[in-house]
């Protein structure tokens, strides 16, 4: 487990995959979604990676929202700097 700050390179798959995921269906994935897309065998293990996530800053989530997950601004320039074109997203969390 990374302790800089910064999402591990399966995070940040992660990351890119909510990010595409969102820009096409205009809603965040689900867990089976997530699972599948990363190759899990269990949904504990993206799970662990989500909450990781959200306690580094990269993701909010809305827990009276079905699939209430939103990138976060600080998600979308580590995007960017990655190299996602315009990576924008008009429903980010205000964090």
């Amino acid at each position: 487990m990374r302790t800089n700050g910064q999402p591990s390179p399966r995070q940040e798959n992660i990351l890119k995959y909510i990010w595409q995921y969102r820009r096409q269906h205009h809603r965040s994935p689900t867990f089976r979604e997530r699972e599948k897309a990363i190759g899990a065998s269990s949904l504990a293990v993206p799970n662990h990676h989500v909450r990781r996530l959200e306690e580094m800053g990269f993701l909010r989530r809305d827990d009276h929202v079905a699939r209430g997950l939103r990138l976060t601004r600080k998600a979308l320039s580590l995007l960017r700097k990655s190299g996602l074109p315009a990576a924008i997203d008009p429903d980010i969390a205000q964090v």
